[in-house]
């Protein structure tokens, strides 16, 4: 199978098209010629590729590195070298073309046809509208498709202010896209000279990093961070010396556990025009060839009808019709008039009645959005509100002699009419009854409930204070992965459990009327013999050392001495594998067992 060929030392597989990348590096240092030579590769290897482009220095794929000739035929919408222009209103309008087409993809959103820049909401609300709608489609069809981010700490930065309502959208776009969107065929690379501007949230996702030359404190503290567990604490400030004095067009690539390498690779010159370089004093870069243009005739009537679509349900384009409409009713009636002026058709009462209607949906149906985002926070500090009184109405009930008051912890208001009899309801902190060693979380079902959404919602019922994915998972006996979350999608669709976004995770009062009676989930020993059951042979013999020596931690060194193992990058992906299923401490820190492994 070929591979695509960056460096003499490095060759990605294939399936690096739906792989996450993450590029750092200072400006200049060769990030963006290791975009546009990933980019060769893919279509030399007919794969396909979108990149956003803010910067407006992606269209020389087109052209032969001379400027002459031809170089990758690819579409190139937006910017002053596009086939075509794009509005900022149009993102999910691309996101269908990118999805229905064969065609790679160049969106430049740095100016528009008149030369003005896009301004930096325009661009926001166009990368979260297009990222949403991309994940949203490629599910269809599930071809493989690379989507490349330039400057993506715009994008998906570490810090958001509360007012920033459509970046937080943009971030989780983003961040769902490098999360989930493999399921569907999609990769990411993200390419970004701030480094410590990013969202390390999405950042640690990457199955690879590549650094070029980087010397900024801050941004070298944001690699360090990226370097987690990946690379031993010992070797880090061998690192940091070969990461500021890395030659122009080398970078430091770590990859432990996809590629299994770590070290310098030399990134081949692009084979395309150099759109990126910097222009000459005295001279306008461009290039004198019309370069690999595809058959527009195909693309131009669907984009030209769709940009108009969006446009028409833009709420601003809205209300500037209604405005006009306004004004020409408003109009005194006209005296006599020539026969031809007669022929105009002036706006009808009727006309303004269905433009005000439909500009009124648009903006509820925005406002509607934007309320959702608000409102997230605040549904998940109810929540946990909720969750304190069921827990201290629990701990009153269980003070106070049987005889003596009859309680019953409820979260709705008692009204004057005579109570019904006490329903089987969970209660806040169930007392768990320890299960023998051998028992494990069952699948059932009850009513509609299928088995596993039973067992997520079970251990959401034993903690109402709410969990974390990796409590969940280890908890509910599941690994945190793309099953996973479609389990959680379809909790969400039912209300049984709090909106995306909401962190820890916890069980709602739909939740708890769709789980009704149930019996707790192993604890302690027995959950402890379950996953060693479970998991494969090699990670349970580092699991059952981690049980041993719990709660003491240990050193990545002890612990693979310990468990047969030497440490590299199979030991790594070992770590990595318990830790995404919750067993032990979280990448960052010294391993250790999962204290929800010994609560009883």
């Amino acid at each position: 199978m070929k591979g695509l060929h960056l460096s003499d030392d490095l060759t990605l597989p294939l399936d690096a098209v739906t792989s996450t990348l993450i590029v750092y590096g200072g400006k200049g240092m060769g990030k963006t010629n290791l975009g546009t030579v990933f980019c060769e590769e893919l279509s030399a290897a007919n794969q396909r590729f979108s990149v956003i482009d803010p910067m407006g220095v992606f269209w020389g794929l087109r052209h032969s590195a001379d400027g002459k000739g031809r170089g990758i035929e690819v579409l190139i919408l937006g910017g002053k070298h596009g086939d075509m222009p794009i509005e900022p209103t149009g993102g999910a309008v691309v996101a269908d073309l990118v999805a229905d087409e064969s065609i790679s993809v160049i969106i430049d959103i740095s100016r528009k046809p008149d030369g003005k820049m896009w301004a930096r909401g325009e661009r926001t609300r166009f990368v979260a509208d297009y990222c949403t709608r991309l994940y949203e489609r490629q599910g269809e069809r599930r071809r493989p498709l690379m989507q490349i981010i330039d400057e993506a700490g715009r994008f998906c930065p570490e810090q958001i202010r509360k007012d920033e309502i459509d970046m937080a959208r943009c971030l989780g776009a983003v961040a769902s896209l490098v999360e989930e969107a493999r399921n569907v065929g999609v990769g990411v690379m993200l390419i970004t000279q701030r480094s410590a501007r990013m969202s390390k949230a999405v950042s640690e996702l990457a199955d690879a990093m590549f650094a070029f030359r980087t010397v900024g404190p801050r941004s070298v503290d944001a690699i360090l961070d990226w370097f987690g567990d990946h690379v031993p604490k010992e070797r880090w400030k061998e690192l940091i010396g070969q990461l500021r004095a890395l030659p122009r067009g080398t970078a430091l690539v770590v990859s432990p556990g996809w590629l299994e390498f770590e070290g310098q690779a030399a990134i081949r010159m692009r084979a395309t025009f150099d759109s990126s370089a910097t222009p000459k004093a005295g001279k306008e870069q461009h290039a004198s060839g019309s370069g690999a243009i595809p058959d527009l005739s195909r693309y131009a009537a669907r984009m030209a009808e769709t940009i108009e679509r969006v446009k028409a349900d833009d709420p601003r384009e809205l209300r500037r019709q209604i405005a006009e409409l306004k004004k020409q009713i408003a109009k005194p009636p006209a005296a006599a008039a020539p026969a031809k002026a007669a022929k105009a058709p002036a706006a009808s009462r009727e006309d303004l009645d269905k433009a005000t209607m439909r500009g009124a949906m648009q903006m509820a149906n925005q406002m509607s959005r934007e309320f959702k985002v608000i409102i997230g926070p605040v549904r998940k500090g109810l929540l946990q509100g909720i969750a304190t009184l069921r827990k201290a109405a629990a701990e009153l009930e269980a003070a106070l002699p049987p005889e003596t008051i009859e309680f019953k912890a409820m979260v709705n208001l008692p009204t004057a009419a005579p109570p019904d009899p006490p329903a089987v309801r969970p209660p806040a902190r169930p007392v768990v009854r320890q299960p023998a060693p051998s028992a494990v979380p069952r699948d059932s079902s009850n009513g509609t409930l299928p088995g596993p959404e039973r067992k997520i919602l079970t251990a959401l019922a034993q903690y109402p204070d709410g969990l974390t994915k990796q409590r969940l998972g280890a908890l509910a006996g599941y690994t945190v992965n793309g099953n996973f979350y479609n389990l959680l999608g379809a909790l969400r669709a039912k209300g049984a459990v709090t909106p995306k976004g909401v962190d820890p995770i916890a069980i709602t009062n739909e939740g708890l009327e769709t789980l009704g009676p149930f019996e707790p989930l192993p604890t302690g020993r027995a959950l402890r013999e379950y996953w060693l059951n479970k998991i494969s042979a090699p990670e349970a013999k580092v699991l059952k050392v981690l049980f041993d020596a719990y709660p003491a931690e240990m050193t990545k060194e002890d612990l693979a001495s310990q468990s047969g193992y030497v440490v590299n990058g199979n030991f790594y992906n070992l770590l990595g594998g318990l830790r995404s299923r919750g067993l032990m401490t979280p990448k960052g820190t010294s391993p250790r067992a999962a204290h929800e492994m010994f609560e009883e």
